[in-house]
Protein backbone atom coordinates (compact mmCIF):
# COMPACT_ATOMS: atom_id res chain seq x y z
CA UNK A 1 0.00 0.00 0.00
CA UNK A 2 1.54 3.02 -1.23
CA UNK A 3 0.48 6.42 1.23
CA UNK A 4 2.47 8.95 -1.33
CA UNK A 5 0.32 8.32 -4.28
CA UNK A 6 -2.66 5.76 -3.18
CA UNK A 7 -5.92 5.69 -0.72
CA UNK A 8 -3.53 4.71 2.16
CA UNK A 9 -2.45 6.74 5.49
CA UNK A 10 -0.12 5.53 7.99
CA UNK A 11 -1.61 3.80 11.42
CA UNK A 12 0.57 3.50 14.86
CA UNK A 13 -0.03 -0.03 15.86
CA UNK A 14 2.40 -1.06 18.78
CA UNK A 15 5.32 0.93 17.85
CA UNK A 16 5.12 -0.05 14.21
CA UNK A 17 3.92 2.97 11.18
CA UNK A 18 2.05 0.91 8.79
CA UNK A 19 0.21 1.70 6.02
CA UNK A 20 -3.60 1.47 5.75
CA UNK A 21 -7.02 1.75 3.67
CA UNK A 22 -8.79 3.88 6.48
CA UNK A 23 -12.81 4.56 6.05
CA UNK A 24 -15.53 5.92 8.43
CA UNK A 25 -18.33 4.86 6.62
CA UNK A 26 -21.76 7.07 7.96
CA UNK A 27 -24.20 4.20 8.82
CA UNK A 28 -27.93 5.23 9.68
CA UNK A 29 -30.46 2.90 9.92
CA UNK A 30 -34.23 2.44 12.33
CA UNK A 31 -33.05 6.60 12.73
CA UNK A 32 -29.99 5.73 13.98
CA UNK A 33 -26.71 7.31 12.66
CA UNK A 34 -22.98 6.74 13.66
CA UNK A 35 -19.60 5.68 11.70
CA UNK A 36 -18.13 2.63 11.36
CA UNK A 37 -14.34 3.09 11.30
CA UNK A 38 -12.44 0.29 9.65
CA UNK A 39 -8.71 -0.22 8.70
CA UNK A 40 -7.63 -2.39 5.70
CA UNK A 41 -4.36 -3.60 6.09
CA UNK A 42 -1.68 -6.64 4.98
CA UNK A 43 -2.03 -9.47 7.25
CA UNK A 44 2.11 -9.87 7.57
CA UNK A 45 2.36 -5.72 8.61
CA UNK A 46 0.48 -7.19 11.88
CA UNK A 47 1.66 -10.29 13.35
CA UNK A 48 -0.22 -11.20 16.11
CA UNK A 49 -2.61 -8.33 15.66
CA UNK A 50 -5.19 -9.04 18.46
CA UNK A 51 -8.50 -7.81 19.54
CA UNK A 52 -8.68 -4.34 22.49
CA UNK A 53 -5.44 -3.18 21.05
CA UNK A 54 -4.54 0.52 20.44
CA UNK A 55 -4.01 1.74 17.27
CA UNK A 56 -3.93 5.58 15.80
CA UNK A 57 -4.69 6.45 12.70
CA UNK A 58 -5.13 10.54 11.58
CA UNK A 59 -4.37 11.63 15.20
CA UNK A 60 -7.48 9.70 16.64
CA UNK A 61 -6.96 7.09 19.28
CA UNK A 62 -8.62 3.94 18.22
CA UNK A 63 -9.49 -0.33 19.77
CA UNK A 64 -9.60 -2.50 17.63
CA UNK A 65 -13.24 -4.38 17.74
CA UNK A 66 -12.77 -7.39 15.43
CA UNK A 67 -10.46 -8.69 12.83
CA UNK A 68 -11.26 -9.97 9.57
CA UNK A 69 -9.04 -12.00 7.82
CA UNK A 70 -9.84 -12.21 3.76
CA UNK A 71 -8.16 -15.11 3.16
CA UNK A 72 -5.73 -13.07 0.52
CA UNK A 73 -3.11 -11.14 2.46
CA UNK A 74 -5.47 -8.34 3.62
CA UNK A 75 -7.22 -7.91 7.40
CA UNK A 76 -9.89 -5.62 7.45
CA UNK A 77 -9.93 -4.32 11.22
CA UNK A 78 -13.25 -3.09 12.93
CA UNK A 79 -12.38 0.33 15.22
CA UNK A 80 -14.40 1.96 17.96
CA UNK A 81 -13.14 5.24 18.70
CA UNK A 82 -11.14 4.66 22.07
CA UNK A 83 -12.47 5.82 25.23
Amino acid sequence: MDVNHGFAVNATWQTLQIPVIFDRAYLESLGISSSNPVALAVVEQMPNVARGQAIQIETINYVIDDIQPDGTGMVLLQLKKAA
